[in-house]
């Protein structure tokens, strides 16, 4: 006998659900950065590469939200801003 194999629909869920956490990264992948890291992260910009072609794109209010939450748990004196498609630390 073989193996059931999951439906269409439960690969269409899991893609929804690992884009979605993909998404949610985001934001603590910048607050672990400005705790610990030493600037500017050529990693996290490639990590976000699709994220930061999106926020190129999108209108402002989501490119605002974004930025807000990118700086939402960062250090005290840290700032993100995304410049051309790249993220700058200051």
């Amino acid at each position: 006998m073989s193996e059931p194999r999951p439906s269409p629909m439960a690969w269409g869920f899991a893609a929804l659900a690992l884009s979605l956490l993909y998404l949610l990264s985001f934001g603590p992948a910048c607050w672990v950065n400005s705790r610990f890291g030493s600037g500017p992260s050529p990693t996290l910009n490639l990590a976000y590469a699709p994220l930061l072609w999106m926020h190129r794109r999108a209108p402002a209010v989501v490119r605002w939200r974004l930025l807000e939450y990118a700086n939402l748990g960062c250090g005290k004196h840290s700032v993100y801003l995304v410049n051309e498609g790249v993220i700058d630390f200051w």
